[in-house]
């Protein structure tokens, strides 16, 4: 959705965008991990979820296992061979997250996590930056900078205001349907769950963590427009964040900014899932910032947008 409607945009001018550094935040993160011996040969050991590299847990029967793979959702189909080389995957998943968390990545970034955004929202066929767009789909992708690696994902739906019923094309583009947002919460409830979510790895007003978006639409237009129509101010982590498209073009000594589709392309891939599903966007954008990492590039603020402007 994001190219259909600002595709007419004349406010993208890197010249009228100030850049903004952040102190590097110092690293001292220390890897202690111990290697775990398996202690019984006839039994299935496994680790506990909750500390699975310190403490070892032992089933002497199938009835047992099985217990134990229904609490942590895992499959339960299959021969008792096959259960135990389900948990075997599952540990060896556990333990390499774990590892992951001491590792510390090569080049120190500016901040501790990277919330990767594409929202979707309610439009019509030509319906421009000057259309009043609802959010109806918000995905977030944190990255945690020093490993690069996943941290975690957030998604809602929501449920539009002013336009409850989508539009056809909106529902094309999208592949949003009506149900879905017939029974999704009303923007400022989503917003409180996804603070609620990010309060998990960072405090408010989140400072260790910086958003990245493919353009600056996502939060200089559909957020800024989605908070007047909710009569709420805009989120103070909101006022500025970093453009992914513009990191791009200078990090690749690029003459103009890429869409999504192309920058993909310029580093080799394709995208991924359906184009202008919110959290199949998010995703890909996600792949880029990733490769962007492991080439040594260095993410920071470079638009800023704060209240005075517009709301």
């Amino acid at each position: 959705m994001a190219d259909e409607i600002r595709k007419d945009s004349s406010l993208d001018d890197d010249s009228n965008i100030e850049e903004l550094g952040h102190k590097i935040e110092n690293i001292a993160i220390k890897d202690t991990i111990e290697d775990n011996k398996e202690t019984s040969v006839n039994s299935v050991t496994v680790q506990d979820d909750n500390n699975l590299l310190n403490k070892l847990k032992k089933f002497n029967n199938v009835t047992e296992l099985r217990k134990e793979m229904s609490r942590l959702g895992l499959s339960l189909k299959g021969n008792k061979d096959e259960l135990k080389k389900r948990y075997k995957k599952y540990i060896k998943k556990q333990e390499e997250k774990e590892k992951n968390k001491n590792k510390v990545y090569q080049t120190p970034q500016p901040f501790k996590y990277y919330c990767v955004i594409d929202y979707e929202a309610t439009c019509v066929e030509g319906g421009g930056l000057d259309y009043p767009n609802e959010i109806i789909e918000f995905p977030a992708v944190l990255v945690r900078s020093w490993t690069n690696t996943v941290e975690d994902e957030f998604h809602e739906y929501v449920k539009p205001i002013n336009e409850p019923i989508l539009t056809q094309y909106c529902k094309d583009l999208t592949g949003i349907t009506q149900e879905q947002v017939d029974k999704a919460d009303y923007f400022p409830k989503v917003l409180e769950k996804f603070e609620k979510w990010l309060n998990l790895y960072s405090e408010f007003p989140y400072q260790n963590v910086c958003f990245v978006t493919d353009g600056p639409w996502d939060i200089r237009d559909f957020i800024r427009k989605q908070c007047i129509i909710s009569q709420i101010e805009r989120p103070v982590y909101f006022y500025k964040w970093n453009n992914l498209r513009k990191t791009f073009k200078y990090f690749y000594k690029l003459s103009n900014q890429k869409r999504l589709n192309e920058m993909l392309e310029y580093l080799g891939m394709t995208f991924e899932g359906h184009e202008h599903c919110g959290l199949d966007d998010t995703r890909n954008i996600t792949r880029i910032v990733q490769r962007m990492l492991d080439s040594k590039c260095f993410f920071k603020y470079n638009i800023e947008y704060p209240l005075s402007k517009k709301q």
